[in-house]
């Protein structure tokens, strides 16, 4: 395994970017950047062995310090949507940004870590970054200690880890952002993508993109992707849900607990295949359905609808106001660990 550090010209926040590269033994390589722990590229070899970008983003570097679509940013504290920008925590109500349809606080808002420039170093075969939130940061109580780490490994894995302790009980739901189309950044719809989920049952939403509590069995609907199917196959479904989002923006429930596996999807024309494995419960699959065209992405290139598709390992939205849902309260010294790897091969 190779990591080279390197230092950039760019300043976000008044903090140095750095960009971080790795490389292993065979020769998959990606580059990673402190600022809000975004991937920059990830370089992932065909069925015939040539290495092609599999991660949306942007072009110049300076893009990240906005990066409106979040591409491959770590988002927290809390990713997803929070129901009127506002919770209840031991009896305290908490008022956070709304910055999602007028109503919502949608992955953390302005203050969310893709808009922080973590410290980060090279911890053995490793990337740390780490941050501290401050108490109130983004509407949150606590004080947080949290380290994100990063690893490449010789079976072809991305590996995050997702850490933090907090001084006060807080709600926490860590994730990665990632856009990815394995035929490659600029190739157009992942429609023909084939993809499998480990998830008996999906969170339906209302007109504010909330899930409305329910758990709805995939069976018989365009959700089930027990086993493979097409992404394109029932996007365009006469479907409620389908036609609310656009596409897929939705969480599943997924089975099993621990570190599992649970979720591949299959590129023909490449040959590529990612696995998603994972301690969280569940995954929200989002098919790209609001990218319009104007990122400035990587090679000129213009992201349209559907050009990326993203597997966010989470817990379900909003569940710090939907008694139904696992709680993501973490409390207060106690520590928050989480695990999700993308493994990557050919058929």
């Amino acid at each position: 395994m190779k990591i080279q550090k390197k230092e950039t010209p760019y300043v976000f926040n008044s903090r140095p970017v750095c960009v971080y590269e790795l490389e292993n033994q065979n020769g998959m390589k990606m580059s990673v950047t402190n600022a809000g722990c975004s991937v920059l590229t990830l370089l992932v070899p065909d069925k015939n062995g040539n290495l092609a970008d599999v991660m949306l983003g942007y072009r110049d570097m300076f893009d990240y310090a906005y990066n409106k679509n979040h591409f491959g940013a770590v988002i927290g504290r809390v990713a997803n949507r929070i129901a009127g920008g506002k919770f209840t925590l031991n009896g305290k109500e908490y008022h956070l940004q709304v910055n999602n349809l007028g109503v919502n606080n949608l992955h953390s808002g302005d203050t969310g870590f893709d808009k922080v420039v973590f410290d980060s170093h090279i911890e053995g075969d490793k990337i740390a970054f780490t941050t501290r939130l401050l108490d109130n940061e983004g509407g949150f109580p606590g004080n947080m200690d949290v380290k994100i780490s990063y690893q490449l490994t010789d079976d072809n894995e991305w590996v995050l880890e997702y850490e933090g302790v907090c001084d006060q009980d807080t709600i926490v739901n860590m994730t990665n952002h990632s856009f990815f189309n394995l035929a490659g950044a600029a190739s157009g719809s992942i429609e023909n993508h084939e993809l499998m989920l480990c998830a008996d049952q999906y969170v339906p939403v209302n007109e504010n993109l909330i899930p409305t509590g329910e758990l709805v069995d995939v069976a018989g609907t365009p959700f089930d992707f027990r086993s493979f199917k097409r992404i394109g196959q029932d996007i365009g479904a006469d479907d409620g849900q389908i036609v609310r989002c656009g596409g897929y923006d939705h969480s599943f429930v997924l089975k099993g607990e621990g570190y599992r596996k649970v979720a591949e999807v299959y590129e023909p024309s490449s040959g590529r295949v990612m696995e998603v494995i994972t301690t969280k419960p569940a995954l929200q699959f989002y098919s790209g359905n609001f990218l319009d065209g104007t990122p400035r992405g990587k090679d000129g290139v213009n992201y349209q609808k559907r050009g990326g598709l993203c597997l966010e390992t989470h817990y379900l939205p909003n569940a710090i106001n939907e008694p139904n849902f696992d709680s993501h309260i973490l409390k207060a010294n106690e520590r928050y660990y989480h695990k999700t790897a993308y493994r990557f091969g050919v058929r």
